[in-house]
């Protein structure tokens, strides 16, 4: 059921997918009859580049990171290397750099990092979320001058189309300055004949909608015509952790004896340790459950891989749901096949229980 990046190529020339993606009913069928019954997206790798942002979203946990004490750094050479090393020791096909919380492009070196990459023969999808508020003609250009961008897949996220909703929502005065961004990029790609698609995740009050006219008028101004307007009105408030005006408490879907799979991803983190996850709600603030351990001094991954296996057995046979999952609006159960492939395959003679490293609280 995945669609070659040929065939995603020439839907987004075409305008089908922008036609279709704005469509609630098929964004429902393919919740429902497709992702969440044939699960055929393969666990990724996620990097965090850094754990600081130049935001103080109302929708995010980071200001409460931050204020906790929560180390505020960009990723070390020794660490990402580490990471990278390990990546290609077992690959994965998608390496996203938005994990859990922190800006990509307040790290200088950020393009470096993702055309690293952009270059692993395996990896076939990169993947990148920013606020655009760093977004400059600079970085515009890095950007536009990475290697292998066929694989690239980017996102920008805003606040509404006025100042006030943006502040209110961001933190931060900086609307003129993203907007200004944005269609910077979108004059620069229209002009250069780009066929790149970008998304642009629009967040709004809860039950709000604005029309995409408005939206095109205030980002997209020069007419790019793989501009993907995404409006977000139903932001969690992760079980009451960022409770508010812009928050809601979600109906979420019952996750009885069927682990996320998400719990088969793993982070590494900018002060070099290794999560389970990458979500934007695997790290809620006071929580270390999903850390397994730090990647300096690890020859492989089979001990992060044995603490996974642990708490989705856990999950599976006694419905034990890591405290951070049972509130996460995103959690997608894996199939029933693969429950059923679990329980079924004997373990290689091979194979020995993996002690689990020692975390410091």
């Amino acid at each position: 059921m995945r669609i070659s990046a040929g065939a995603r190529r020439l839907l987004i020339r075409s305008g089908v997918a922008k036609l279709l993606y704005r469509s609630e009913a098929v964004k429902r069928f393919y919740r429902r009859w497709i992702r969440d019954r044939l699960g055929d997206q393969p666990n990724n790798y996620n990097i965090q580049l850094s754990s600081i942002c130049n935001a103080l979203c109302v929708f995010c946990t980071y200001p409460q990171l931050k204020e906790s004490g929560t180390p505020q750094l960009h990723i070390s050479d020794e660490s990402f290397d580490r990471a990278i090393e390990l990546i290609r020791k077992q690959p994965r096909p998608i390496v996203c750099f938005t994990p859990t919380t922190g800006e990509v492009l307040v790290n200088s070196r950020w393009a470096e990092r993702v055309q690293t990459a952009l270059d692993l023969p395996f990896v076939r999808e990169v993947y990148f979320y920013s606020n655009a508020i760093s977004l400059n003609r600079k970085n515009i250009d890095r950007l536009l001058a990475l290697k292998n961008r066929e694989k690239l897949r980017v996102n920008f996220s805003t606040g509404g189309t006025d100042r006030e909703l943006y502040h209110a929502m961001y933190g931060v005065d900086r609307f003129d300055k993203v907007a200004r961004n944005i269609n910077a990029l979108f004059e620069v790609l229209a002009e250069r004949g780009e066929s790149v698609p970008v998304g642009v995740d629009v967040k709004l009050r809860p039950g709000d909608r604005v029309s995409n006219d408005l939206l095109e008028n205030t980002y997209n101004k020069a007419g790019y015509r793989y501009a993907q307007f995404i409006q977000s009105n139903e932001l969690s408030d992760l079980g009451g952790v960022v409770a508010g005006e812009f928050t809601i408490r979600y109906k979420l879907q019952a996750r009885d004896n069927r682990p996320c799979h998400g719990l088969g991803n793993f982070r590494f983190a900018a002060n070099g340790d290794i999560w389970l996850c990458g979500c934007a709600f695997s790290e809620p603030p006071g929580s270390t459950e999903l850390r397994v351990g730090h990647a300096k001094g690890w020859a492989d991954l089979a001990a992060a891989e044995e603490h996974q296996r642990t708490l989705a057995d856990a999950w599976r046979d006694h419905n034990d749901v890591p405290e951070p999952c049972k509130h996460c609006p995103i959690y997608q159960p894996e199939p029933a096949s693969a429950a059923r492939e679990r329980r079924s395959a004997p373990l290689p003679p091979s194979d020995r229980p993996v002690r689990l490293p020692v975390l410091n609280h």
